[in-house]
């Protein structure tokens, strides 16, 4: 007992306000875009021939830990895509290694590196075009 009264807690807060309404099959959570890397992102969701309705946009401050288990907690969600975002600073306290579909309870998480850098190397760019270009709403 003694033990866990020395243990730090901590309290994780959720931005619910925020998201809560959302009912997205795809998340999409990045830092702060370049007009570059958002030119790059429309060119990827047109490829993937994704809606843009169904798509949420959640940009976040990567020095705040934040939980967005409001955002996957419905069942609408098939996959978060997190761009150089530490799954931790969202509230998933896994690893997760960068270019690999990890299937969570109901839907698909995957964790990549910067827009940029997906960018400018032809080897990501492929590796991401292989591993989501079958995943498709409804």
């Amino acid at each position: 007992m003694y033990l866990y009264q020395r243990i730090k807690h901590y309290s994780i807060p959720e931005p619910a306000k925020v998201y809560s309404g959302l009912q997205a099959p795809i998340i999409l959570i990045y830092r702060k875009l370049t007009p570059e890397e958002t030119a790059f992102l429309n060119k990827m969701i047109i490829a993937f021939k994704w809606h843009t309705d169904d798509i949420a946009h959640v940009e976040i401050d990567p020095h705040e830990i934040e939980s967005y288990t409001s955002l996957w907690s419905n069942n609408a969600v098939k996959i978060v895509w997190l761009f150089d975002v530490h799954p931790e600073s969202v509230g998933i306290f896994i690893q997760l290694p960068k270019y690999h579909l990890y299937r969570l309870s109901s839907f698909d998480m995957y964790y990549t590196d910067t827009l940029s850098k997906i960018d400018i190397n032809k080897q990501l760019k492929l590796k991401v075009w292989q591993d989501l270009k079958d995943i498709k709403i409804n």
